[in-house]
């Protein structure tokens, strides 16, 4: 039997200010430095991806976007099977809107 990994994704604001940027950051446990997380925005029909990063040292990651929305997107952050005992995983749905 595998065991999932646990992503965590916090945002820097909420509310961001449109116009300008905000970053993600979080980990992966247990560790899997070298592997890569995709950061997803929720479609109608989905989700889809944003960018790919990938894990530091400490299995962390941090990713900056730009707000040039207005309202509210939602994001996640996805572990894809990387390795041969632990099933990939994602983070909790993060709702940020634009001020």
């Amino acid at each position: 039997m595998f065991v999932r990994v646990r992503v965590t994704a916090n945002p820097s604001d909420n509310p961001v200010q449109q116009g300008g940027f905000f970053t993600i950051s979080g980990s992966v446990r247990p560790g899997h430095r070298g592997t890569h997380v995709i950061v997803q925005r929720k479609k109608p029909r989905g989700w889809v991806k944003v960018d790919k990063v990938r894990l530091g040292k400490r299995s962390r990651y941090s990713i900056v976007l730009v707000v040039n929305w207005q309202g509210e997107r939602t994001f996640r952050v996805k572990w894809p099977a990387q390795d041969h005992d632990h099933e990939p995983n994602k983070s909790r749905a993060l709702t940020l809107r634009a001020a």
